[in-house]
């Protein structure tokens, strides 16, 4: 953008002065975009009848911000939660991220332009915007990862000390992006138009965009 004064972060990310990040509104409900450090996620595996503990350095909550508005209400009116779960999406440090990446070709460059449909960045918070005051560094969001709490796990865990923390939220409009893009990958149109063109004639497609197939003469069979 005009005026814009970016720098480069130790993984080359460019990174924005302007506000990305707010730790304001973090004191009830849980918020769409807000980030969450150290959330533990139980598995209980039922062949060998163990529970397993799994530390999300970092999650992303990913549920719309009415449906966690009405949720923390009416729990604390005593009434049943409508939300079976919470849905966040995991986020991990993109120096760490970066090292998992195919090498030898453009994947990383895709991915820090947010290019790529199946990663999504998060820039690095400065230790103003986190409630912590420690600062996050730049995450990379796979949208294949992701995973469910209920929301009073959750609350549960952010009121233990020495447990999950509530870190800051993402601000307009770059919460509106991640979700965008978020749903954007879990519509998979490109797999279900590419399975039903198999299925249906090519002319009788049930996606309205598909083209129809059209009967060309050529100039040695006119008349």
């Amino acid at each position: 953008m005009p005026g814009e004064n970016k720098s480069e972060s130790a993984a080359g990310i460019a990174t924005r002065p302007f506000c990305v990040y707010s730790k304001e509104e973090l004191t009830r409900e849980l918020r769409q975009g807000e980030i969450i450090s150290s959330l533990a996620q139980a598995s209980y595996d039922s062949s060998a009848e163990q529970v397993s503990i799994v530390i999300h350095p970092f999650a992303v909550v990913a549920t719309q911000d009415c449906d966690l508005l009405w949720d923390y209400e009416g729990t604390r009116e005593g009434k049943p939660s409508d939300l079976n779960g919470v849905l966040l999406y995991e986020a991990e440090p993109a120096d760490q991220a970066k090292t998992k990446l195919p090498r030898g070709n453009d994947i990383w460059k895709r991915i820090i332009q947010n290019r790529d449909e199946r990663y999504h960045l998060l820039e690095s918070v400065r230790a103003d915007d986190d409630c912590v005051g420690e600062g996050i560094p730049g995450l990379i969001i796979d949208f294949k990862r992701f995973f469910t709490l209920a929301a009073s796990e959750i609350y549960r865990q952010i009121t233990i000390a020495e447990s999950a923390r509530r870190r800051c939220r993402l601000e307009m409009p770059y919460r509106e992006h991640f979700q965008t893009r978020a749903a954007f990958y879990r519509q998979e149109v490109r797999f279900y138009h590419t399975l039903f063109s198999q299925v249906w004639p090519f002319n009788q497609s049930p996606f309205p965009y598909a083209p129809k197939k059209q009967n060309v003469r050529s100039s040695s069979s006119a008349t």
